[in-house]
């Protein structure tokens, strides 16, 4: 919990808006799912390692959502239009997400199969991370474009509500006078 506030506070000052980095933060709980299910499939107990591969999975799974989100903002400053932004976000850095997933996936892979000595450690942590990743990379690149765009309606919405409030306000105080 610790490490998903800290990272929410350091996304909140790079984004400079409050809403994004819960965002981004919205691939965490999506890679879990994938880390309990994995540790499940495999057998593996819930151990100090677990915890560990859950923070590294964390970071993990914030950057390739970092990754997204700030393509889609560089995409919106150039006055793109939200659908062209997030589709065009989602096809320029779908290689780098899959491949830093694959990457990181595929070298935990002898650490998450060991029957050595000290896989009692380190499988659990190997597998936590390959578990999360491979469900948390599949859902960010699908669920946080939509996510986004939910926010980015809402936010949208209560603007025309607060404009249209404000310039009735406007009326009646020049009403008034």
């Amino acid at each position: 919990l610790i490490s998903i506030l800290l990272i929410y506070m350091l996304l909140a000052s790079l984004f400079e808006s409050y809403v994004q980095p819960l965002i981004i933060l919205t691939s965490v709980p999506l890679a879990l799912i994938g880390a309990i299910v994995a540790l499940f499939l495999t057998g593996k107990p819930i151990t100090m390692g677990v915890m560990v591969g859950a923070i590294m999975l964390a970071g993990i799974v914030a950057s390739n959502a970092i990754l997204l989100i700030g393509k889609v903002n560089q995409l919106r400053e150039k006055k793109t239009s939200l659908n062209r932004s997030l589709v065009t976000a989602g096809c320029s850095r779908l290689r780098p997400i899959l491949m830093t997933a694959a990457c990181t996936e595929l070298g935990l892979l002898p650490m998450g199969l060991s029957r050595g000595g000290s896989a009692a450690l380190w499988s659990p942590l190997a597998m936590t991370v390959i578990g999360g990743l491979i469900t948390g990379t599949v859902l960010t690149l699908l669920i946080i474009p939509g996510i986004y765009r939910i926010v980015e309606d809402i936010r949208s919405g209560a603007g025309r509500i607060f404009s249209k409030k404000a310039a009735a306000g406007e009326d009646t105080a020049s009403d008034l006078t």
